[in-house]
């Protein structure tokens, strides 16, 4: 009835059991328990000596079944991990890069507005330069007349003779007077446009420093944005390096989990052959099998997650989608398309993006269990930042108010 354990069909699970028995055969014939022919058959006792034998396995085979299937299902979820960590540092510095970019786009305008501001100074001081020479040149002017007024008022009064000639040298000294005055406004006028030239000057130096300043801001942009470019294609190939690696592990790990069902299965059988013979698995035994279940399921899920529908209306291969590291970019833009997700971006991008939906379709199928529909979760859920518990006691808040 134990023939199910030692079956040709798992050639391993049978070299692990003769391996077991082999340990123990001198050990149970010295025992009494069996006996070993010449040829080296070993002939059990009773049915249930064989099957106690049977249950011992057993429960060293789950042992070892329960630490593979942790095993894997660990694995799994650490290179799910990295991948994941990954793909979000690809994602933060693809922002960081936008963000420069939207910083470099202002310096340049900037730049431009203050190239136009030098044009407008530099045409601002050279029409202060040429009223300075202009002014100075009518000072020039006024001060030789100035002083030819002067010369006249002098030779007047040395050559005073009668009421005549003083009225004569009374209208040269008001010429002076005149001359001086005009000589006079000339000067403060050629102050104020040497002050004028002086303040444009000053707001000409003001903006070439800012023109500098915002220069070399853009280079500084330009040589950031150029180290980000880098890092982001360096962290994008070790992100699809590491996608590669998730997939193939994927594969191998999908084979791991039908060895490990059919030996589990195989082992089932062993139980029940042993059940029948009197002998039982004890509450660990029980305790392990459902442990190696609910890893192996973890490991399947791993390989392909289900994922809740997106919306009402979503189409029906939307339920249950491929592990995103084993998606070209073609069927991670139908998803998206299928989402009314943006599908613009790399490959990694668009994983990041989806890795966040197919959470928060965990999350909302989660609400749905608990009796809420897809609208509803997902309302609750977007008004408290995708916080469960936070929307469960906002729909439950809306189901109490509704019963009063």
């Amino acid at each position: 009835d134990s023939s199910a354990l030692v079956s040709p069909s798992d050639d391993v699970l049978q070299t692990d059991f003769l391996s077991f028995l082999s340990e123990r055969e001198e050990t149970m014939a010295s025992s009494g328990i069996c006996r070993v022919s010449p040829q080296g058959e070993l002939t059990f006792r009773s049915r249930d000596d064989l099957a106690g034998l049977v249950v011992k396995f057993s429960m060293a085979k789950l042992s070892e079944l329960a630490a593979a299937a942790r095993a894997l299902a660990r694995y799994v979820d650490d290179l799910e991990a990295e991948l994941e960590e990954a793909d979000d540092a690809v994602v933060k510095l693809r922002k960081e890069m936008v963000s420069i970019e939207q910083q470099s786009a202002a310096e340049q305008s900037r730049l431009r507005s203050l190239e136009d501001q030098l044009g407008r100074l530099d045409v601002e001081l050279e029409e202060a330069r040429q009223l300075i020479d202009s002014q100075a040149a009518a000072q020039q002017v006024a001060e030789e007349q100035a002083d030819a007024a002067a010369l006249q008022v002098l030779e007047a009064q040395a050559a005073a003779a009668g009421e005549r000639r003083e009225e004569g040298s009374s209208d040269g000294v008001r010429l002076a007077i005149e001359m001086e005055t005009k000589l006079m406004e000339l000067e403060s006028e050629a102050l104020a446009a040497e002050q004028s030239k002086a303040q444009v000057e000053r707001r000409l130096a003001e903006a070439q420093a800012k023109q500098e300043a915002a220069a070399e801001a853009r280079k500084r942009d330009e040589r950031r944005m150029l180290e980000l470019q880098q890092r982001a294609e360096e962290a994008e190939r070790s992100a699809e390096l590491k996608a590669a690696e998730v997939s193939r592990v994927m594969l191998e790990s999908e084979a791991s989990v039908t060895k490990l069902k059919r030996q589990l299965e195989q082992l089932q059988l062993a139980q029940a052959a042993a059940e029948k013979s009197g002998q039982s698995f004890d509450a660990q035994a029980d305790q392990l099998r459902d442990e190696i279940s609910e890893q192996l399921t973890r490991a399947t899920k791993a390989a392909a997650p289900p994922t809740a529908s997106p919306a009402s209306e979503a189409p029906e291969q939307l339920a249950k989608a491929p592990a995103l590291s084993r998606m070209k970019r073609a069927d991670l833009v139908a998803e998206c398309e299928a989402r009314g997700m943006s599908s613009d971006g790399t490959v990694v991008e668009l994983r990041a993006s989806l890795r966040v939906e197919r959470k928060r379709d965990l999350l909302v199928a989660e609400l749905n269990d608990r009796g809420w529909s897809d609208a509803q979760a997902r309302r609750a859920l977007t008004a408290v930042s995708w916080d469960v518990d936070a929307a469960v006691a906002v729909l439950q808040s809306k189901s109490s108010l509704k019963a009063k």
